[in-house]
């Protein structure tokens, strides 16, 4: 038995979350037998479970920005050596065969990996670009641990790669997949623009992720602002998601930032919800335009899956998975203008909208299957769990 030690640093269910999931549920058609732990309780415990995975509630070492403050050293050695102690327990004599971190932001298990000489894998999901530290700090932490870094993206991997060279010679690139899409169920959109209070008539552009800093919700705001002024009375705009813990004021802001535009009849929010195709199918339009690069963003692939066209920043990952006026429209990054004319072109436009949701549907499957993820990860987590370190030719690459 190929016990795998996987820490991962939330507990929700957004994009990294998702993944964790599914990659548990590949390894049961593997040798491998997982054992998770989590930081916290959350919506993706129960969920694991159900999967039949071995799931532990402790300090997992979260690297935050706070905490690569200078000021702060003395509480992160604390944490991590808590972190350490707790892998200790949960691993309890077993034989790990490997040590999946599922983000650079959890650092325990790679900390214990290396005081046992255990082969390390590193799922980077993340491209960190402020603060300074925090950029440049994590692609030290990964040169310094050693192991094997998987990226979600090219982009991805060229943030680390740019920080630290050495990191060329022990990474690679999966991109991320999605499974199989369930058809929805009879009525299921119709009573969700129901209930989000929308008419037959209208048109809507949905941005679905945490509310954070950069996800871009306030772009979208200032660009329904911009398109409520030029008379796109048709056009409704739909964000979905909700703020991570402790973090209520984002959502404070941006419900503030919609009633200052004076766009309460056209920006409509709906917490998070499990159901996002559902989401996807009462909606015409998907925007993900968000400030900082996304190492990947899933929700681009999810909403292709369903057939709709994808206005994206045209940075990071999202520049990989949307094709510009192919699958959608790549607009600048942080442009209000931009966005706001690139919805207005697609919602005056039905046609282009059906051809490029059409050809959007094609890109995902033929690119962004969960069979060929969940393939290339299961052949890479064997290797290093046979070898330590596979070769260059060796690791998978989109």
């Amino acid at each position: 038995m190929h016990f795998i030690l996987l820490v991962h640093h939330d507990a929700d269910l957004y994009g990294a979350d998702q993944s964790l999931l599914r990659t548990v549920r590949a390894m049961k058609a593997s040798p491998f037998t997982p054992i998770v732990t989590l930081p916290h309780q959350g919506p993706l415990v129960a969920l694991l479970l159900a999967e039949g995975a071995e799931v532990h509630i402790g300090p997992v070492g979260k690297l935050t920005r706070q905490l690569m403050r200078p000021a702060a050293l003395h509480r992160l050695l604390a944490d991590l050596w808590r972190s350490v102690r707790f892998m200790g327990r949960v691993v309890a004599g077993r034989p790990i065969s490997l040590v999946y971190t599922n983000s650079v932001a959890a650092l325990g298990g790679a900390l214990w990996a290396a005081l046992h000489r255990k082969p390390k894998l590193w799922h980077v999901r993340e491209i960190v670009v402020a603060p300074k530290l925090a950029a440049v700090g994590f692609p030290t932490v990964l040169q310094l641990l050693g192991g094997w870094c998987v990226c979600n993206s090219n982009a991805t991997r060229q943030w680390i790669v740019g920080t630290r060279p050495a990191l060329a010679q022990r990474s690679s690139v999966i991109w991320n997949g999605l499974e199989a899409t369930t058809p929805i169920r009879p009525g299921a959109a119709a009573a969700f623009r129901a209930k989000m209070g929308l008419q037959p008539g209208d048109i809507v552009a949905t941005l679905v992720g945490r509310i954070n800093r950069w996800k871009g919700q306030g772009v979208l705001i200032e660009a329904a602002r911009l398109l409520k002024a030029q008379g796109h009375r048709q056009l409704k705009f739909l964000i979905v998601g909700d703020v991570a813990d402790g973090q209520n004021h984002f959502r404070q802001d941006m419900l503030a930032q919609i009633d200052g535009a004076g766009v309460q009849d056209s920006v409509l929010w709906h917490p998070f919800t499990p159901d996002v195709n559902t989401v996807w199918a009462a909606s015409d339009i998907a925007v993900a335009p968000s400030i900082d690069p996304e190492p990947f963003g899933r929700v681009a692939i999810e909403a292709m899956a369903q057939q709709l066209p994808v206005v994206a920043a045209a940075h990071g990952g999202l520049a990989e998975i949307v094709l510009d006026d192919v699958t959608g429209i790549l607009v600048q990054p942080g442009s209000a203008p931009a966005l706001a004319a690139a919805i207005a072109r697609l919602a005056d436009a039905p046609t282009l909208r059906a051809q490029m949701g059409q050809a959007g549907r094609q890109r995902q499957q033929q690119c962004f299957s969960q069979a060929e993820h969940d393939q290339k990860l299961m052949a890479l987590l064997t290797t290093l769990a046979a070898q330590g370190t596979p070769t260059q030719a060796a690791a998978a690459k989109p």
